[in-house]
């Protein structure tokens, strides 16, 4: 009987991670309201969540916002220059989407698919990296798109996760929703504890600890 009211019994802890993806998805929902926060709250998220993966855990909102005020900076350049891009991308489609009835305007959207969709691949990896190591965004950029490359098959599998999670969450059940953002981060985040550890990037010992990029 003791074992079942035991906070290390597997239902108890299935229970706490889920409360944990629903108040990490409110923070960051929250946190996120002035847009140019998105950056910051979603790597302070990852930071939590890979810590979360490798069974570190702590206080998650004390994380949350020591990652948060630690990263703002850095999250937030990398994160304009990815808005920046996906809005150049979005305008150029609609523009060749319009004109879908030219042949030149047919090309580019196929090349313009495919730019999204590495431009999808790189934003996947970008807020754990950030939430991992200590470089400048050149050297981020170029260990996200690096990764999301030489790990194309687990590329593929987080994507398709993203995409699963939102739409569960949007036609099947949108109570969903308040636990997608945070659910999201934590299977990425299993996933990327042994992509990151394969790369000389696993958890610090220090709480506040990060990696430099080797290169």
């Amino acid at each position: 009987m003791n074992s079942i009211f035991s906070f290390d019994n597997p239902v108890w802890n299935f229970i706490g991670k889920l409360v944990d993806m629903l108040l990490l998805t409110v923070v960051w929902a929250v946190c996120s309201l002035p847009v140019i926060t998105i950056g910051a709250s979603t790597s302070a998220l990852y930071y939590v969540m890979l810590k979360l993966a490798e069974d570190k855990e702590g206080s998650i909102f004390q994380s949350f916002f020591r990652a948060f005020k630690e990263n703002f900076k850095q999250s937030t350049i990398c994160w304009l220059i990815m808005l920046l891009i996906g809005l150049v991308l979005g305008g150029d489609f609609y523009i060749c989407y319009q004109m879908r009835e030219s042949a030149a305007a047919k090309t580019m959207l196929i090349v313009f698919v495919i730019l999204a969709f590495v431009y999808l691949m790189v934003l996947t990896y970008l807020f754990p990296v950030l939430a991992r190591c200590e470089a400048d965004c050149k050297k981020i950029f170029f260990l996200s798109f690096m990764m999301s490359v030489k790990q194309f098959g687990w590329t593929l599998l987080m994507l398709a996760i993203t995409a699963s999670v939102l739409a569960l969450g949007i036609f099947v059940q949108w109570l969903f929703l308040f636990i997608s953002v945070g659910l999201i981060a934590y299977l990425h985040a299993m996933i990327l504890k042994n992509i990151f550890i394969s790369y000389g990037l696993g958890l610090p010992d220090t709480e506040d600890g990060a990696y430099e990029i080797p290169y």
